[in-house]
């Protein structure tokens, strides 16, 4: 056994503790992370950035479109739907001697929900030729709030047929509560007679156009909201991960057996 001679080893290098060493790799690598982390919850936190609005502006004949098709659409519709004229008639409940003005009022409201009625309509639409259910769709009546005056309004196709079916169907309103006056102890009389409309209720083009305008802008304003018209945007290349540091290795001393 032979013992080696001075000189043939050498000093070791000092080398840091393993357990420091992964505790400082992983800071380094985990850092980055944590950095881009918070800083893409800011980013979400701060509202769109300027690649949606941009995105947005591009798209801004979308809307246009729409509005310019919603006001073709609204004035063809002004074209093509018939004219509808309506004529008002007004009736007056008097209440007998004696009684309360509230009594009329109250019957004024009674008879105007039954204005429509089979009972009420039936003379109406033999002379009229005209069918009690769709006559009764015609008729709208209302009262006043503070008097007991009705308002009988009916549509038709011609401004004297509208005319002449609000008179007829007050006239017939008047018959039916007169002939039941020694009951209720109040009666009907004709406060105002309907004339012929000069103009038709409806359609109304320039209110037509308009509302299909508003339509297609709304439709169009959700529609570029939405993401249509929208070029596909490229998916972004990926970036090669990163690769880890390689960890320090202990050095082996001159002339050791590996």
């Amino acid at each position: 056994m032979t013992c080696p001679k001075a000189g043939s080893w050498s000093r070791p290098t000092p080398i840091a503790p393993p357990e420091a060493q992964p505790t400082s790799v992983r800071g380094t690598a985990r850092g980055p992370a944590r950095t881009n982390a918070r800083s893409g919850g800011s980013r979400h936190e701060r509202g769109p950035d300027m690649n949606t609005l941009t995105a947005l502006a591009r798209r801004w004949w979308l809307p246009l479109a729409a509005m310019l098709v919603g006001a073709v659409i609204g004035g063809g519709y002004a074209l093509v739907k018939p004219p509808s004229y309506t004529a008002t008639a007004y009736v007056v409940v008097v209440p007998g001697s004696g009684e309360a003005p509230a009594q009329a009022l109250s019957f004024a409201q009674a008879y105007s929900r039954i204005v429509a009625e089979p009972e009420v309509l039936q003379r109406v639409s033999e002379t009229a030729r005209v069918g009690a259910a769709e006559l009764a769709g015609r008729v709208q009546s209302t009262v006043s709030p503070d008097a007991p005056l009705l308002r009988i309004t009916l549509s038709a196709e011609r401004p004297a047929q509208a005319a002449h079916l609000a008179n007829s169907v007050a006239g017939a309103l008047i018959g039916y509560a007169n002939y039941r006056t020694p009951d209720t102890r109040v009666r009907l009389a004709s406060f105002g007679a309907a004339s012929p409309p000069a103009a038709p209720a409806t359609p109304i083009p320039p209110l037509d156009i308009a509302a299909g305008a508003a339509a297609g802008l709304l439709a169009g304003v959700l529609a570029m909201l939405a993401g249509l018209g929208r070029t596909p945007a490229r998916s972004p290349r990926r970036r090669p991960a990163e690769e880890p540091a390689p960890l320090p290795t202990t050095p082996t001393p001159q002339g050791a057996a590996p």
